[in-house]
């Protein structure tokens, strides 16, 4: 689980704000119960980002994996590789990444190995359609170490580059179920479940930025294409965090009128509920929640309101 996270004190004010990740919270805002704030975390990416990494070693690793779309059960393949950054602290290689992103203005750093007669070359590939980055990989290329963010900057930016259309990377369509059955496939609903999963990995990215009115406007996106329980619920909690209670009960609602099986959409639903005065529907969408798998944030929340 990952996106926001609240406590509140028994008066109803906000104790607590900051960001679930991997279902660990972290706390970036603490008020008193009269609603000063009595402690702020910096978490400026700018300032992480130019921390000295001296002490620090980090390794390129390319990962070969493919294009996902799995709503229509599909994958598109070439020869990619994926830019991973590993190092002793997780949360300073998705700063990294992301400072690599901006340097070169990019929404992916990935890479292919192009044969050429004394080798194989690796080359950054320009121009990528959306896609899906998956969960799975395999092992490929690992470059290192980097001991400073200027080496690793000059290691990746040295790199020549080949558009994506380049009739060198060779691409295929295959059916993960049966790689031998020849497949008859829509280019534009394929274009169309790309676009609909890139609209809310966007969303959700710019959620843990706190950027919440970009990611607004990604998640409504997503929902104009293929509205289901998932993006419903985000949107909800979006509207959440942007203080339109009002707009983020509606999506709530039709969240779980899509999948009654979620227990976390009934206890963010039971938040915004709170937030609009209506405890008595909180506490029945907070022990909802506990009946569906004991889901520990609505116990809290739950002693908190009674």
């Amino acid at each position: 689980m990952n996106g926001p996270y609240y406590e509140w004190c028994k008066n109803g004010k906000l104790k607590t704000e900051g960001i679930y990740n991997d279902k660990v919270p972290t706390v970036l805002k603490e008020w008193d119960e009269n609603g000063v704030l009595i402690n702020e975390i910096d978490n400026s990416e700018e300032k992480k980002t130019n921390q000295n990494f001296n002490n620090e070693e980090f390794y390129v690793v390319m990962m070969h994996t493919e294009f996902m779309y799995e709503s229509y059960n599909t994958d598109w393949s070439f020869d990619e590789l994926i830019l991973k950054i590993e190092s002793n602290k997780p949360e300073v290689s998705k700063l990294l990444i992301k400072h690599i992103k901006e340097k070169l203005n990019c929404e992916y750093v990935v890479f292919t190995q192009i044969k050429q007669d004394d080798g194989d070359e690796l080359l950054r590939v320009l121009d990528l359609p959306k896609w899906i980055e998956p969960n799975e990989y395999m092992d490929g290329p690992r470059f290192g170490p980097f001991k400073t963010l200027k080496g690793l900057e000059d290691f990746i930016l040295s790199k020549k580059t080949i558009e994506f259309n380049d009739e060198k990377i060779e691409k295929h369509f295959c059916d993960p179920l049966d790689e031998e059955e020849e497949l008859d496939i829509d280019e534009n609903e394929i274009m169309k479940a790309m676009e609909f999963h890139f609209c809310m990995l966007k969303a959700w990215d710019k959620m843990e930025e706190g950027n919440y009115s970009g990611a607004l406007v990604d998640i409504l996106a997503s929902i104009n294409l293929k509205s289901n329980s998932t993006n419903n619920d985000t949107a909800a909690m979006i509207y959440f965090y942007l203080e339109n209670f009002k707009k983020a009960l509606e999506h709530s609602n039709e969240s779980i009128k899509m999948d009654e099986t979620i227990s976390e959409n009934f206890y963010n639903r039971a938040q915004i509920l709170v937030k609009l005065g209506k405890t008595g529907k909180a506490i029945k969408d907070l022990k909802k929640a506990i009946d569906l798998d004991s889901f520990e944030d609505a116990k809290k929340l739950l002693e908190q309101i009674t």
